[in-house]
């Protein structure tokens, strides 16, 4: 359906690109947009706009193999893309949004001051940001555990770091992987739902991230951590793992 992201394909995390790239096109272009999950970004704090009058009679479809130069260009002040010149609707239920501008304009409204202030407020561990010297460890596996950085990735990551409490998190909690970082560190389970793992997670001083847009997503509202990633080859998610201030190691 156009201007209707409810129903797209992908967890959470793939969400949130979908749902800011479509934030900024419809506040650009005025439109009547409906949003996927919204409760569970309202959980976090995060608005997405809503308050369009526009709905047209077409539609332009996004899909990955163009989205990346097209959202570039349908945000611009190319003439042919002003609002006044472009009258159309648009469907991105079918592409992930995921690639290096969109990670920054996530970034960007993230960190836009009204927002990164809602965000904080809303979260329920708001007392620990810059008051503890924790790590958080974020570990996806389940079913893309083949593209999981070796143990000895996170291994590094840890041994590098001076912290006081580690936690981890896991959609396979229970596989041996992350068994053997619990015993090794003696890192606390961390088992809650979506919202509150990232709320939590971000709140850690030091955060030591997997691949995918979870773990991304824990990074970026990481508003007073560092940030520890993996450099791989092989992944199966967008080249989304682009900001200079986040350390990254190679696999």
């Amino acid at each position: 359906m156009s201007n209707d992201n409810r129903n797209s394909r992908g967890r959470f995390a793939n969400q949130l690109f979908r749902n800011v790239s479509s934030h900024l096109i419809a506040k650009k272009y005025n439109l009547k947009f409906q949003y996927g999950q919204q409760d569970d970004f309202d959980k976090l704090g995060i608005s997405f706009f809503t308050a369009g009058q526009n709905f047209f009679d077409n539609t332009i479809y996004f899909e990955d193999e163009f989205n990346s130069e097209y959202l570039k260009y349908i945000l611009s002040d190319e003439p042919m893309y002003l609002p006044e010149n472009l009258k159309s609707n648009f469907n991105l239920t079918n592409s992930h949004c995921q690639h290096p501008e969109s990670a920054r304009f996530v970034h960007s409204f993230l960190n836009d001051p009204d927002t990164k202030q809602s965000i904080i407020g809303h979260n329920k561990y708001k007392d620990r940001y810059n008051n503890n010297n924790d790590v958080f460890v974020h570990v996806r596996l389940d079913d893309a555990s083949q593209y999981c950085p070796p143990i000895e990735y996170f291994e590094h990551a840890l041994d590098s770091l001076q912290f006081t409490n580690g936690y981890i998190s896991s959609d396979s909690i229970d596989d041996e992987f992350c068994k053997k970082l619990i015993n090794k560190y003696n890192l606390q389970v961390v088992k809650e739902d979506a919202p509150t793992t990232i709320q939590f997670g971000s709140t850690c001083n030091h955060v030591v991230l997997s691949g995918g847009t979870f773990s991304w997503m824990i990074g970026v509202m990481g508003f007073h951590s560092d940030i520890t990633f993996p450099i791989q080859k092989i992944r199966w998610h967008g080249d989304i793992f682009i900001f200079e201030d986040w350390k990254g190691i190679k696999c």
